[in-house]
């Protein structure tokens, strides 16, 4: 048994455990990458949207922005595993924080302006494409932080 393993046997599990750690970087990388987390978009927020003004959350939910910044955020549209609790609140509380896509565009035309923020360049194209005052103050490649203003497009 010595004379079949006494040579390179060291130098083999060293290679094999160094393509294995070597594999799982790319995976770990993109499960850390910014555009999963809105950690990266905390000092924005905290930067560009007034205080005490509220936060939209548009067609993202995005537990993170509620922890980082502590502000409850309203949702429009992507409610995911929320939408039990949803049913079970109070109409008033449901009805101001919780939107689907129409009543969010009403709520623009209703308000002076909104700070929104949303994921993905074709959200951001959407949001454009409605609303003729629609000002980026801020984005990473994924992120965009809004400000829209009342106005809508014909």
């Amino acid at each position: 048994m010595a004379r079949k393993t006494s040579s390179g046997w060291f130098a083999t599990i060293y290679l094999l455990s160094c393509v294995l750690l070597a594999g799982t970087i790319l995976p770990i990388t993109d499960f850390l990458s910014p555009y999963r987390s809105s950690l990266v978009a905390r000092d924005a927020i905290a930067r560009f949207v007034p205080s005490g003004q509220l936060l939209y959350q548009y067609r993202i939910n995005f537990y993170g922005i509620d922890f980082y910044n502590k502000i409850r955020t309203p949702v429009v549209e992507d409610f995911g595993e929320l939408a039990d609790g949803i049913i079970k609140m109070p109409e008033m509380e449901m009805k101001k924080y919780f939107f689907a896509v129409q009543g969010f565009h009403e709520k623009v035309e209703q308000e002076n302006e909104i700070y929104c923020i949303t994921q993905f360049p074709e959200k951001l194209k959407q949001l454009k494409a409605r609303h003729a005052h629609v000002d980026v103050l801020w984005e990473n490649g994924a992120f965009y932080l809004l400000h829209i203003r009342n106005k809508t497009k014909d």
